[in-house]
Formats: C-alpha cells, sequence, structure tokens
C-alpha cells in the first residue's frame, strides 16, 4: 500500500513511500492527533475571528507540532522537499536578507513580523489528509464573519444611538464590516467568494445550491466593506466561475446545469446590489470625483494617493532593479523624494506599503524578489489545481480558484504585508501541497475524506 499511496504528484515534491511511512506512525499517537487536529481546524476558523482570536489562536496552534514532536519529527523532512515550501522559504530569505540596505530597519522588522504566518505549515502538514475538513472550518470562520457584518448593519439601522456600541466595531457609516477591516477584509473575503463559486459551476445538486448561496452572501459580504479594489477582484472572480460553469455544462452536454449555475451566479450579484446598493452608488460617486482631481493633479485623495503610491513603487524599483530598496523602505524612500520635489506632508499619501502586491515586492526586493514570488505563485497554483478525478468531489477543489481571487485583489493591496490578510495569504501557501498523505483505514478509521488513487502516469 505504501509504494502506491506513496506515489507523488511530483517527483521533485518528495519520496512518497518514505512520506507515507512518516505519516502512518505519527497516526498512532491516539491522543496527540485529535487534539492536534481539533487545534488545527480552530485556527482555520480563527482565520475570520476578531484579529486580537486569531493572534491568540494561531500562537497556541503553534504548540500542537511541537508537542507532537516525538510522533512528526518524520514529518519534517517531507515537509520541507515541497515545491511551495522551497519557494515561500527563498522567497522569505530574499526578503529578510534585503534589510541590509533598507533605509528603515525598524520599518523592515515589523514588515518582516508578517511573515510569522509561515508557521500556518507547521501547523497543518501533518494534518494534510484532512485537507478538505480543514477548508471547511476554513469557510465556517468566514459564514461568522458575514454574522458580524449583519450585526454591524442592524446596529446601523437602529442608530448610534440606540445600538450596543461593541455592535458598531468603529467604522465609517458606509462600511459595513462587522470584525473585519475594512480593506483586509473585502480582500480576504475574495479568496473564499472563488472557492464557494467554484462549487457553484462545477457541482450539482444540493452542493451546487448551498455553495451558490454562500456564494451570494460572500459577495453582498464584499460589496458592504465597501473596499472597491475587493469589487473588481470579485467581479473578475465572478467572470471566471461563469467560465467555468459554461465550460463544465458543456463539457457534460447538460443544458439545464448550464442555466442553473448561470442563474446562481446572477443571484449572487443581484443579492450583493440589492443588499448595499446605496453604499455602492456612493462609493462609484466618490471614485469618480477622485479620478476627476486626479487627473487635475490633485493626489490627495484615496485613489489619487494609490496612483502616487504606484509611481513611486516603479521608480524604486527602476532605481534600484536587482534588490530594490529593502524590506520596510518603501514608505521612507517615497516620503523622502516627494520632500525632493516639494511636497508638503507626504507622509498623507504614502502609506507603509505600495498597496500593491507586486508592486510592492518589485520596488523593496527587486527583480530578484518579484521573480521568487512569480515562482511561488506558479508553484501554489499548480499544486492546488485537481489533478485526479477524486479531487474534484471535495469542496477544497475550488482551492485554486479561492488563491485567484486573493491574487487579483492583491492588485489593490499589498497580501504579505498586514496581518488579517497575510493569514489567508500564507495559509493559502500551507494548503498548496504537491503531495498528500493517503489514509490509513487501520490505523486511523473512516478519515472522512475521499481516498486518493494512485498516480499511475507519474510511474
Amino acid at each position: 500500500m505504501a509504494a502506491d499511496a506513496g506515489t507523488a504528484r511530483s517527483r521533485f515534491s518528495t519520496d512518497g513511500a518514505i512520506a507515507q511511512r512518516a505519516f502512518d506512525h505519527q497516526r498512532t499517537d491516539r491522543p496527540g492527533m485529535p487534539i492536534h487536529l481539533g487545534v488545527a481546524l480552530l485556527a482555520c476558523v480563527a482565520a475570520s475571528g476578531p484579529i486580537s482570536v486569531l493572534e491568540f489562536v494561531f500562537a497556541f496552534a503553534l504548540l500542537a507540532p511541537l508537542s507532537r514532536i516525538v510522533m512528526t519529527w518524520r514529518l519534517w523532512t517531507t515537509m520541507f522537499r515541497q515545491p511551495v515550501f522551497l519557494a515561500a522559504l527563498a522567497w522569505t530569505a530574499w526578503t529578510a536578507l534585503s534589510i541590509l540596505w533598507s533605509p528603515d530597519r525598524d520599518a523592515g522588522w515589523r514588515e518582516l513580523g508578517a511573515f510569522r504566518w509561515a508557521g500556518w505549515f507547521f501547523i497543518l502538514w501533518p494534518m494534510m489528509e484532512r485537507r478538505p475538513t480543514l477548508v471547511i472550518a476554513w469557510a465556517v470562520g468566514f459564514v461568522l464573519g458575514h454574522l458580524s457584518q449583519a450585526g454591524h448593519g442592524l446596529a446601523l439601522m437602529i442608530g448610534e444611538d440606540h445600538a450596543p456600541a461593541w455592535l458598531l466595531f468603529d467604522r465609517a457609516h458606509d462600511r459595513v464590516t462587522g470584525w473585519f477591516g475594512p480593506v483586509s477584509g473585502g480582500t480576504a473575503m475574495c479568496a473564499i467568494l472563488g472557492l464557494h463559486l467554484h462549487q457553484a459551476a462545477t457541482r450539482t445538486g444540493r452542493v451546487r445550491l448551498i455553495a451558490g448561496v454562500l456564494g451570494a452572501v460572500t459577495l453582498a459580504g464584499i460589496v458592504a466593506t465597501g473596499t472597491r479594489g475587493a469589487w473588481l477582484a470579485a467581479g473578475g472572480v465572478v467572470l471566471i466561475a461563469g467560465v467555468l460553469a459554461a465550460s463544465a455544462a458543456a463539457g457534460a452536454g447538460r443544458k439545464r446545469g448550464a442555466l442553473a449555475a448561470i442563474g446562481v451566479l446572477l443571484f449572487a450579484i443581484v443579492a450583493g446590489g440589492v443588499l448595499a446598493g446605496p453604499r455602492v452608488a456612493s462609493r462609484i460617486a466618490d471614485a469618480r470625483a477622485e479620478i476627476a482631481d486626479a487627473s487635475r493633479g490633485e493626489m490627495d485623495t484615496n485613489i489619487g494617493a494609490r496612483i502616487v503610491m504606484a509611481q513611486e513603487a516603479l521608480r524604486m524599483g527602476a532605481a534600484r532593479p536587482i534588490g530594490g530598496v529593502g524590506v520596510g523602505g518603501y514608505r521612507a524612500t517615497a516620503t523622502e523624494r516627494l520632500r525632493e520635489e516639494g511636497v508638503a506632508e507626504p507622509y498623507r499619501l504614502i502609506h507603509s506599503h505600495a498597496h500593491s502586491t507586486p508592486l510592492h515586492v518589485f520596488a523593496t526586493t527587486g527583480i530578484v524578489g518579484l521573480a521568487l514570488w512569480t515562482l511561488l505563485i506558479v508553484l501554489v497554483f499548480r499544486a492546488l489545481l485537481p489533478r485526479l478525478p477524486g479531487e474534484k468531489n471535495t469542496y477544497d477543489a475550488g482551492l485554486w480558484l479561492a488563491f485567484a481571487g486573493l491574487l487579483i485583489a492583491g492588485m489593490f493591496e499589498t497580501l504579505h504585508v498586514g496581518s488579517r490578510i497575510g493569514a489567508h495569504f500564507w495559509l493559502l501557501l500551507a494548503f498548496a501541497t504537491a503531495w498528500r498523505p493517503q489514509p490509513n483505514p487501520l490505523l486511523h478509521g473512516r478519515p472522512g475524506i475521499r481516498i486518493r488513487k494512485p498516480d499511475r502516469s507519474a510511474q
């Protein structure tokens, strides 16, 4: 069984037989493995919770693999050979090295602090045969977050004078976010939207219905945050899902399926518009005004500032193409240049990052950092795409579209700098394994996921 189960999806990924034996060994840890699984599931739920709760649960979850080191130490050599892990390690190492030439090392250390979410690899790898269950727990966390949004919206309807203060979440009146932040929450929701719409587009029956409803709720939540970059990203995800739905229906010759899938997507769009129509109109009107101001050279607006930040990022990368200005050096370099041009209070225009992941990576770590980051993205997509028939029948089959949604949103936000978005970014990286263990019913009972058939083509 070990030889068949250990057939790797990539010759580079790991020696499957050795890895399978390591996983079989750790399953004999009867008290430790269920506890580890419970902690990992809780951490996946907490990824979308209040940030203070997420930080606490994440730190606690890191103790699980440490406490089981006697049973799990054999697993780590297999994880260290996973392509995504190696690419993430290389990108992280180059980013950390760039602090040597950063003009603001204090800011650099703070930015590097967001790489702590790489701990997801260590939390989740021993539980990777349960990936479908872990993905469901991740989705449940978003559902709880949407309930907090509903409470926030209800509080705004009641009015600040009468609603409980804890339901107002200290947000602007046109931002219904719950405990999500407006930008970070809207960006992260683009990932879970991709997960749901993938199922709505490719599955049938009850799964499609549930996924369509969850997709509609998620889209309404994105609209309610008022985050325009997330709106554009969500539109991209809906478009991709529509193509998937049409392709799946055409391949199976099911016209009813195509109509049902398209109906689900239209329902999602209409639901989002109806639930947050006035806020959408308000934010669109603001965007038009800000674009008009920017065309006249008035950059002291949200869109104007983002244009300036993008321009500065490109200038930095062009000036220092190999290694960029160094991690943490973006704001210091940009404000210094604007000050030399006579711009008063440049800190009002420049944030700590470029509000675009590829631009920020290019500005701070140069072509080398951008190449490593691009390699990482390619390997993640390669690992997340379902390759075997059985993989298409579980909810985690849509992880590639979830990552695509997050990546599209990352064109307007820096994914690896903030705590909220960074947690989801690294969580998806941890899910992207080129090899996953087969459950062993003799040692582990009924695992709750479909047993992977060996990939004969790789032999």
